[in-house]
């Protein structure tokens, strides 16, 4: 039901681990992390599986209500559960599980009233005023959903189409149903939904891990031989935007187009489409928990620990400058590298394209914009060399460019701060090797010109 990252974060494999707090039925909870699993890759085969969670749900409900009733004394839970599966067979039998579900309710029908309207099936001014009409509706709509749209037929009613909007508001109904029925307060995310045996990671929890990830993208893991694996899934569907586009264009051509492996560079592992591809990832592996340049981090690891990230760093614009043709960054800086500790060593991975220049004749448009963009936020400029601040784009030495990002980048991880003049670097930079101390100054240079290429910084630094 949970996974712990660590001792002290858990997260919840998706939207339904509260079923499992309230009925102590792993079985159940599995049905509904099953039909989740399956909501980005298959329409019908969720529509199954959310009927076959309907249905478990409705028989343990059903099986606790008979169990006040005298008639069950001494009955064991199987027995019980025996005899309304009987029922529910017997076409003789007035017995469904939408009737059961409808008994089970009918009391407190007014409780499900904020749910009815927020998915529509109850409008404002209307005489049902408890809702219950609107109950048993709903109640009749979710399984004849889950029964219609579990198989391929073309003539069905709209609302019972297997597609994403009718989809989400089954699931997100359905989920809010079972919350006002058990009594819990639980919002429904659709970003939580598993994809497959992927879980993932929440927002709040990817902070607490210093990520913040872009546009676009998500942190997932799942658990293999008993050990937490770490997966960044960025979508790649039709209407996606440019940035995007050229951060997943990037990866593929440096792994996929080139004579040598990259270095320092995030992998990805695999693609994963859904119906319709309104589903679509790329899925990138991690080689373990991912965390970011942060003072925090900064501050407890050794010079040798900086010197292992800075050279990593390093290698993955190396990978950029050295293809041919080559890419240019156009965004280094802290927030563009996951750091992983790895058997008591840091590797850094170079993560984020979004604003590269492809210098290929291929490259069919731009994100220019977004570095133009950056260069006025001044959340987001600081790492960005002085020149282009004031020179036209066009003869814009963008390599060397990248340089001056990366030379802050570095001094950032050897001091903690975030410094350009270089007179000040020394003040701060704690170091003896005067070569550091000269390429560093070089790569800050006022000059463009007189910047180093990153093979003469990787010679220095190495």
């Amino acid at each position: 039901m949970y996974i712990e990252l660590d001792e002290a974060i858990k997260i919840s494999k998706g939207n339904f681990s509260f079923i499992y707090d309230r009925t102590s039925k792993p079985e159940i909870f599995l049905k509904f992390l099953e039909a989740e699993s399956y909501f980005k890759i298959n329409y019908i085969d969720f529509s199954h599986k959310i009927r076959v969670a309907y249905e478990a749900t409705a028989l343990h409900e059903e099986i606790l209500n008979r169990k006040k009733d005298t008639r069950y004394l001494g009955k064991s839970d199987l027995e019980i559960e025996q005899d309304i599966i009987s029922e529910l067979s017997d076409l003789r039998n007035p017995v469904t599980y939408k009737k059961i579900w409808t008994k089970l309710t009918r009391s407190k029908s007014e409780d499900y009233v904020p749910m009815l309207k927020k998915y529509g099936f109850l409008k404002e001014h209307t005489d049902d005023y408890d809702g219950s009409r609107a109950l048993k509706r709903y109640i009749r709509f979710i399984y004849d959903y889950a029964s219609k749209s579990s198989h391929i037929n073309n003539n069905l009613p709209e609302e019972y189409y297997p597609n994403k909007e009718n989809g989400l508001k089954v699931i997100g109904s359905f989920h809010d149903f079972l919350c006002t029925y058990y009594g819990v307060s639980h919002k429904f995310d659709s970003t939580m939904m598993p994809i497959r045996d992927y879980y993932a990671v929440p927002k709040e929890v990817c902070k607490e891990l210093g990520l913040n990830l872009e546009r676009g993208k998500s942190l997932f893991v799942k658990k293999k031989n008993n050990r937490i694996q770490y997966y960044i899934f960025s979508s790649d569907n039709e209407g996606i935007n440019n940035n995007q586009r050229r951060d997943l264009e990037i990866v593929e051509k440096l792994w996929e187009d080139n004579f040598d492996d990259p270095n320092n560079i995030i992998r990805q592992t695999e693609h994963i489409s859904g119906t319709n591809n309104e589903y679509s990832f790329q899925v990138y592996s991690l080689p373990g928990k991912p965390n970011k340049l942060t003072e925090d981090l900064l501050a407890n690891i050794s010079m040798k620990d900086k010197r292992d990230i800075i050279l990593g760093i390093c290698g993955g614009i190396k990978s950029m400058h050295t293809y041919d043709p080559p890419f240019f960054h156009r965004n280094i800086c802290p927030e563009a590298f996951y750091i992983f500790k790895i058997r008591n060593k840091y590797k850094a991975l170079l993560a984020r394209f979004d604003c590269s220049k492809d210098t290929s004749s291929e490259a069919a448009y731009t994100v220019l914009a977004s570095v133009a963009s950056n260069l006025k936020d001044t959340n987001k400029n600081t790492y960005y060399a002085p020149e282009l601040f004031k020179t036209d784009f066009e003869t814009c030495n963008w390599e060397k460019a990248d340089i001056y990002s990366l030379g802050k980048t570095c001094i950032f991880i050897l001091t903690g701060k975030n410094i350009s003049n270089i007179e000040e670097v020394y003040d701060v930079l704690d170091i003896d090797n005067c070569e550091w101390q000269l390429i560093f100054a070089q790569m800050l240079s006022e000059n463009p010109e007189e910047r180093p290429d990153i093979e003469e910084v990787i010679e220095f630094i190495g």
